[in-house]
């Protein structure tokens, strides 16, 4: 099935005080693989426990130069290690997660267990995160949302504003992670890509820029954007497990 390339209307302002339950799919599927365009490298293999309420290992890249392996360690329900390494290489930068209610409320990262620095997330009264700051400096990363999907992010005082587009009707990839995390850069610190985002219920919106196909259960299995000529050209590919 395809969506129509046109896109849905949407009310862009935040939706803090809404208290409505909001509607959970009929059938909860677990992203297992992505790819993008070439469907015999995947950029993100991603390892489930049986119940698919834990992320076991990630793997990023695979078959190329930057390839990366994540391990995930839980100690009971209020903390977890995420280990990083590259094959090959012993040492690892670990991240030490505590976690309150099933969300994560600090990361303090170790790069070849020597510390680095911590981040801390606060929370609404539904899950949605609300501020992530940083020991290192004075700034905090805010976030707005629209029901389930994350509407606009600023860095306060600072200022930089990102504010994410329409939404379709069906269901992003990334919604059924468990956690938002980052991930690994060289550098010790942690880096700009996300290696789990659940940030959005619904996938962004068909337009004149890309679109997307969806199973007869509403997930988004691949998208693609659409050349000046109105030819479709792949984009990203996505599996499930349930």
């Amino acid at each position: 099935m395809m969506t129509a390339c046109k896109p849905d209307p949407t009310n862009n302002e935040a939706d803090d005080n809404n208290d409505t339950i909001l509607e959970e799919p009929m059938v909860k599927k677990y992203l297992v693989r992505e790819y993008i365009i070439d469907k015999n490298k995947p950029i993100f293999i991603i390892d489930w426990n049986d119940d698919f309420t834990r992320i076991e290992h990630i793997t990023t890249d695979s078959g190329t130069y930057n390839q990366l392996e994540y391990d995930f360690d839980y100690y009971a329900e209020d903390s977890m290690k995420v280990s990083v390494y590259e094959p090959g290489h012993t040492s690892k930068t670990n991240y030490i997660c505590r976690m309150k209610d099933g969300k994560i409320t600090q990361i303090d990262f170790y790069y070849k267990d020597k510390y680095k620095h911590s981040v801390y997330r606060e929370y609404d009264k539904k899950g949605r995160i609300l501020i992530e700051s940083n020991n290192t400096n004075n700034l905090e990363k805010r976030f707005i949302w629209h029901d389930e999907n994350l509407y606009m992010t600023y860095v306060y005082p600072q200022g930089d504003t990102t504010v994410y587009g329409d939404f379709g009707e069906h269901i992003h990839p990334y919604y059924t992670q468990p956690h938002w995390l980052r991930g690994y850069s060289g550098s010790g610190g942690y880096g700009q890509e996300y290696i789990t985002q659940p940030f959005w219920k619904n996938f962004g919106a068909c337009s004149e820029r890309g679109c997307y196909e969806h199973d007869e259960d509403g997930y988004v299995t691949y998208s693609y954007y659409i050349t000046e000529n109105g030819d479709c050209q792949p984009f990203r590919y996505y599996e499930y497990d349930y």
